[in-house]
């Protein structure tokens, strides 16, 4: 009997920067969940070429990149490939239909354009474009593969040229395009001296809960009123924190930013920028409380658990989550 794999299927916007490629072994079972009493969804076949976004124990969050679905699979059936699949266009390069200069040309890419390699043909390398997950096939000649991306070379009048990664941190572009957004990368991250341990996040979370139906009131850190910051300022002194009250801005310097919500643990802290007309970049600040929610004050119905996929919150406001347990 063939072995069977385990995966769980939705759309979310993860970064492909951050993955590498692997193969499936056998014939797979897609499931909803990673394990076995998961319901199965549908069938992947072996040989199946697979971008791993992340691992955790013994399971692998991974993309189809022929149609960008995503789920967890078993470690132990993915053949992990040694290097990188990932290129970077050395000049503007016509994307073809197929292998060979005889074939149509769907469109141009320009230099610097990041691919995701899905196989070699000859003198020609398949590849989906990671932002739109459109495919097509482009010379070898035209493409620096296996690059480490946060530190890559690129060719410029045939001198080869240091230039650094514009996203580090894998934030999304309206991030980037907020100007804030330098002023708070300059000094971060800053020391994390919340006290926030593993085994003290459940304590964390359960403090946090028990304001739920509390009123918002701007620096307030009682039940007759309190904001954002003084949510996660009174949940925090409930396991051992003894410093100042930080603001939305300064907490989320205090720990390593996680760029999708859908890498979120408990525990993990979920800002939003652009929600005031503040000069600082995150303007409101909650708490990853698990299965899909997260808890904050909001301004105008105070203390409340929110979806983590609410489009209010997520399609306009999200910025990054931020992982503060030590």
């Amino acid at each position: 009997m063939k072995k069977l794999l385990f995966v769980i299927f939705f759309i979310p916007l993860l970064s492909f920067s951050q993955s590498k490629m692997g193969t499936l072994k056998s014939d797979v079972n897609v499931r909803w969940g990673p394990g076995t009493n998961h319901k199965i969804i549908k069938q992947l076949p072996r040989g199946k070429q697979i971008i791993i976004e992340e691992t955790k124990e013994k399971w692998c969050f991974i993309t189809d990149p022929k149609n960008n679905k995503k789920g967890w699979v078993s470690k132990s059936l993915i053949s992990f490939n040694s290097s990188s699949n990932y290129g970077e266009l050395i000049a503007n390069s016509n994307i073809r239909y197929g292998p060979g200069t005889n074939h149509k040309i769907i469109k141009q890419l320009s230099r610097g354009k990041q691919i995701s390699i899905i196989k070699t043909e000859g003198n020609w390398y398949f590849f989906v474009d990671p932002k739109n997950n459109k495919k097509g096939w482009v010379s070898k000649s035209l493409v620096k593969s296996n690059s480490n991306f946060d530190s890559s070379q690129s060719v410029e009048n045939n001198k080869v040229t240091k230039t650094v990664d514009s996203n580090p941190y894998k934030v999304t572009n309206r991030v980037l395009k907020n100007w804030r957004w330098k002023n708070f990368i300059k000094n971060y991250p800053t020391k994390n001296n919340l006290n926030l341990y593993s085994n003290n996040i459940d304590k964390f979370v359960s403090e946090a809960k028990k304001y739920v139906g509390t009123p918002y009131n701007w620096g307030g850190t009682t039940k007759s009123g309190i904001d954002c910051s003084g949510l996660i300022y009174n949940s925090l002194k409930s396991i051992g924190y003894n410093g100042i009250k930080k603001n939305a801005n300064s907490l989320a310097k205090s720990g390593k930013i996680v760029p999708n919500k859908n890498s979120l643990i408990k525990g993990d802290l979920v800002c939003f920028h652009r929600t005031t007309e503040s000069n600082n970049l995150i303007t409101h600040i909650g708490i990853y409380v698990g299965d899909g929610k997260f808890i904050h004050s909001s301004t105008s119905k105070g203390v409340i658990l929110s979806n983590i996929d609410d489009p209010y919150y997520f399609n306009k406001y999200w910025a990054f989550g931020v992982r503060i347990v030590k």
